[in-house]
């Protein structure tokens, strides 16, 4: 698993860390959950979703 610095606007670093918090899950899971669903989003054919939608 890679590792890297991210600098954020104060204001996203808060809102991310209420985010977090409300979750009960550290900021930086939450962020690479995040970063995670939109290389997925923006990748689709690269990355196929993990979730099985019903037809």
């Amino acid at each position: 698993m890679a590792k890297f610095t991210v600098n954020l606007p104060e204001g996203i670093n808060e809102a991310l860390q209420r985010w977090a918090d409300s979750e009960g899950r550290p900021k930086a899971n939450l962020a690479a959950f995040l970063l995670e669903l939109a290389v997925r989003n923006k990748y689709p054919d690269e990355f196929p979703s993990k979730i099985k939608h019903p037809q």
